[in-house]
């Protein structure tokens, strides 16, 4: 049988050579493929202009993110070049939120634009660079709504994130609000790409979920209401900062709810928003709403609020019913209905123990007995707690 003859390569260069030339010619063919792809420029924030913001938020259901900088700030700069710059800053903008650039003007024109002098007054700018999340059902919201939440878990949620203390607050929602409301959901400062996004995140959650209604036990309110037993009715806002208040100071504490639960059938009637936030010429703005002027005389000259006509579903269309029904002029308001008595209304935001004190007033003058809550032990209250109802009332007449 013959032998096959083998080639040592060690002694024959020549398929050395043809070895290296096919790598060779391989490498060229594969840079020219790759050199012939497309080139991928980095993607950029896509910048909405002021004027066109709203309607495009309304289309995408995205909030507007307002980033308010100015040309000769420095750490503005930084950020548009820097952690604007970052790809996952810029994906996660474009696709959560309608991003828009306001450029302040005063320092090279004199003043702002009347759109941005609003803008920054009702969005509390006081800084640059500032970022700020609004949702559109906030669009028209007043600077104290807009920072604002009538839900518990997201108020919490939210102040949790940021590293506050919730506890330092006690009980009084006021407190709270009137401590951290210029910093939810706002950010000052420069950001880095992490801090950037961590804020952003943080601004997803902001507005998101339904307004608490406490722990009242709310009936349907029926057309014509049974008196057999006092009847309460509850009109709020859907959001606004004294809705949101009366909700979770009053609505949501044990106490109050209690005393809501043992003398009253009660009802909620959550209307949208009223009206829209004026705003001075001047700048200077006015956190007053159509309809809630807080001045003591206002109250007796003031127009019944205005009805809101359109885009209502069939809820709100009664809930404007019963607001007109009652000539309610301020928001919230609360109607205590007592058979052979007018009906007994509250309006305006009032705390906790007005809130009660004024309750009490009004089932003693019909000629009821208010019923206490139960005492129960797991309620952190004082001794006596409900010793003020009696001394308030022996009081009336020298207020």
């Amino acid at each position: 049988m013959a032998q096959t003859k083998r080639i040592n390569t060690k002694y024959s260069p020549v398929a050395l050579y043809c070895s290296a030339a096919i790598f060779l010619l391989a490498a060229i063919v594969c840079g020219i493929a790759e050199s012939i792809k497309p080139f991928e420029a980095p993607k950029k924030i896509h910048w909405c202009s002021l004027g066109a913001a709203k309607s495009e938020a309304l289309l995408s259901k995205k909030s507007v993110l307002y980033v308010f900088s100015a040309n000769w700030c420095q750490p503005c700069k930084k950020l548009e070049t820097v952690t604007f710059a970052n790809q996952s800053v810029v994906d996660f903008i474009n696709k959560n939120f309608i991003p828009v650039l306001v450029i302040d003007q005063e320092k090279e024109k004199g003043e702002n634009p009347p759109e941005i002098k609003r803008l920054q007054k009702q969005c509390s700018v006081t800084a640059f660079p500032t970022l700020t999340v609004v949702t559109p059902e906030f669009f028209e919201a007043a600077p104290n709504d807009l920072y604002s939440t009538g839900n518990k878990t997201e108020q919490l949620l939210v102040v949790s994130a940021l590293g506050w203390n919730t506890d330092a607050a006690g009980d009084s929602y006021d407190h709270w609000l009137s401590n951290n409301h210029e910093h939810i959901p706002s950010s000052s400062g420069y950001l880095d790409a992490d801090d950037c996004l961590n804020y952003l995140r943080l601004s997803t959650r902001w507005h998101k979920l339904r307004p608490d209604q406490g722990k009242v036990h709310w009936s349907p309110l029926l057309a014509v209401p049974s008196l057999q037993e006092p009847q309460l009715i509850a009109l709020v806002e859907k959001h606004g900062r004294k809705s949101d208040w009366l909700r979770l100071e009053v609505f949501d504490n044990n106490l109050a709810s209690q005393f809501f639960n043992a003398n009253f059938d009660s009802h909620i009637v959550e209307l949208k928003a009223r009206n829209k936030w004026h705003y001075d010429d001047d700048g200077k703005g006015d956190d007053k709403k159509d309809g809630t002027d807080e001045d003591k005389d206002a109250k007796s000259s003031s127009p019944v609020l205005a009805k809101s006509s359109s885009g209502l579903s069939d809820s709100e269309k009664e809930a404007e019913e019963v607001l007109n029904r009652y000539e309610i002029k301020q928001l919230p308001a609360i109607v205590v209905l007592v058979k052979g008595e007018q009906p007994n209304i509250l309006e305006g935001f009032q705390n906790r123990k007005n809130t009660l004190i004024n309750l009490h007033r009004i089932l003693k003058k019909a000629g009821l007995k208010p019923v206490e809550p139960p005492k129960d032990a797991k309620l952190k209250t004082k001794k006596n707690n409900w010793q003020w109802f009696e001394s308030s009332d022996d009081d009336e007449d020298n207020e």
